[in-house]
């Protein structure tokens, strides 16, 4: 089963070290080493098995490619740019929709009950924010 593990080290060479990389390896090679166990059981002989495990997973050089660029890419912005856009971008929706009703003056203010339904976008960022993310 050895030869598993460096399938998996040579696929995932070009990659710089971190620990997410450490992780996909192990979990790969645990993975790849369950379904060679498996493919014995029912009679395959250990090179036969390993072959067809490794076969039957697909290319690595893909994970490794996507997991490469995750690594290079540039890290999380502070802050929540996404309300303070969420909360001008309402804001200014609402005044265009009290200067379009106002300056027709002559039917009844109806700006306010649209506004309501846009006050939901920075509502909705805000609690998304704190805590809407799932939880393991």
């Amino acid at each position: 089963m050895n030869e598993i593990y460096q399938y998996v080290e040579q696929a995932f060479a070009k990659v710089p070290d971190s620990p997410k990389k450490t992780e996909l390896m192990q979990d790969i090679a645990e993975r790849l080493q369950e379904y060679a166990a498996r493919l014995m059981e029912q009679g395959k002989s250990p090179e036969d098995a390993m072959n067809k495990a490794i076969v039957d997973f697909g290319n690595l050089s893909e994970i490794a490619e996507e997991l490469k660029g995750t690594e290079n890419a540039a890290p999380a912005q502070k802050g929540r740019p996404g309300l303070w856009f969420s909360v001008f971008g309402s804001l200014a929706v609402i005044a265009l929709l009290a200067f379009v009703n106002l300056y027709y003056g002559d039917q009844p203010i109806w700006f306010p009950i649209p506004s309501f339904a846009i006050l939901w976008w920075p509502l909705g960022m805000y609690f998304f924010g704190k805590g809407g993310k799932r939880r393991k």
